[in-house]
């Protein structure tokens, strides 16, 4: 009885038709006083809704399953929807359904707001991602798509330095050292910009198209003659007849020739021979480019690890650079639908393997695997 006085839904007990006793939550309903109630016939205040009234006599054997949809009428006429089920011994559960509807209708209304809520949050978090990936792409632009020119731009100044190509005038030798300090100068820069905001790198879409694979890597190969030339090294070019030409995107192509040739500059022997050869790989439908170069090589152990951002590898280099060219050449690669591995040169260095689609017939009409279409990402 205490814990039907105090629920929130509201009981009556009746005994031969008439209100022996209700709670504080029916007199709230009708906004009355419970004690008003008593003696009266539950008919007073419920109304026949179009299912029929309750036996409050009791008669029929109680069914909870079954509820009695009705109406509670008040004195100033003014209804509310309820279910009435009996349970048993002249006790009657009355529900107030208006409450149960408005709270519906707040859920409704609530969840609505919450899906209008989160949308928004996805399309903020959506353009928040986006300028973090345009700032992304900037870096790398700056970083490597930059570092490179300056670095020709540097040794061809030191080769005029040199004076190999020619004697120098007074005003030209005090030109070009300017010229060699502010290289180094916007060098630093480049490199301080990207250590102040360390963001992974995210590489453009690559357009594959047939192209001549050599072309690419004797320009390549002449923009870094000069710092071949100052370490007195050589490079040497081996192309196989039948895998001289690719399906490649000649800018991407020329970043990941140009970040592989640099490493193997800076790490094989000063006076030594590198190599960059090629040959029709063993799986189908696929050119083999190798760089090769005649260092200390890369342990096993560090062979997978390397082409992580920001990873530098080991040896008298290890502090140049920022860790992010291996890093961006695996992604360019993959995109074209290669792979990338390193291993060890037949010269007793390190060998940087990577494949390309071969511009066949075949290819030229199918994208190759991992594409899907001819413009694709190169992140990952």
């Amino acid at each position: 009885m205490a814990l039907a006085q105090a629920s929130s839904t509201a009981f009556l007990r009746c005994k031969s038709g008439r209100i022996t006793w209700t709670n504080q939550a029916l007199a709230a309903l009708l906004r009355t006083d419970p004690a008003a109630l008593v003696g009266q016939s539950p008919d007073a205040f419920v109304a026949d809704a179009g299912a029929g009234l309750p036996d409050w006599l009791g008669g029929e054997a109680p069914d909870p399953a079954a509820p009695l949809a009705c109406d509670l009428v008040r004195d100033d006429g003014s209804r509310t929807p309820v279910e009435v089920r009996a349970l048993g011994d002249g006790e009657f559960e009355i529900r107030d359904l208006g409450a149960s509807r408005r709270l519906s209708r707040e859920n409704v209304e609530l969840a609505r707001r919450l899906r209008d809520a989160q949308q928004e949050l996805a399309e903020q978090a959506e353009r928040l991602g986006a300028t973090a990936r345009e700032r992304d792409e900037l870096l790398t632009v700056v970083s490597h798509e930059l570092q490179t020119p300056l670095t020709v731009v540097a040794g061809f100044v030191r080769l005029l330095l040199t004076e190999q190509a020619g004697p120098l005038t007074d005003d030209q030798r005090k030109y070009l050292k300017e010229s060699a300090r502010s290289c180094e100068r916007l060098t630093r820069f480049v490199t301080h910009l990207v250590d102040a905001h360390p963001a992974a790198s995210e590489a453009r879409p690559v357009r594959l198209s047939p192209g001549c694979l050599e072309e690419t890597v004797r320009s390549v190969v002449d923009w870094l003659r000069p710092l071949a030339n100052e370490r007195g090294q050589q490079i040497e070019i081996e192309l196989d007849a039948e895998a001289r030409r690719a399906r490649f995107d000649p800018v991407r192509l020329e970043q990941v020739m140009a970040n592989l040739l640099g490493n193997a500059l800076k790490h094989g022997r000063p006076r030594g021979v590198l190599y960059v050869r090629s040959r029709v790989a063993e799986e189908h439908g696929l050119i083999e480019v190798a760089v090769c170069d005649d260092g200390e090589g890369v342990p096993p152990e560090d062979r997978e690890r390397i082409f992580e951002p920001y990873v530098r590898g080991e040896g008298r280099n290890r502090g140049a650079g920022l860790g992010l060219g291996l890093a961006i050449c695996r992604r360019a690669i993959e995109a074209h639908g290669g792979s990338i591995r390193v291993g060890e040169a037949p010269e007793g260095g390190a060998q940087f393997v990577f494949t390309l689609p071969a511009d066949t017939a075949d290819s030229a009409s199918t994208p190759p695997a991992g594409t899907g279409d001819p413009e694709v990402a190169a992140g990952g």
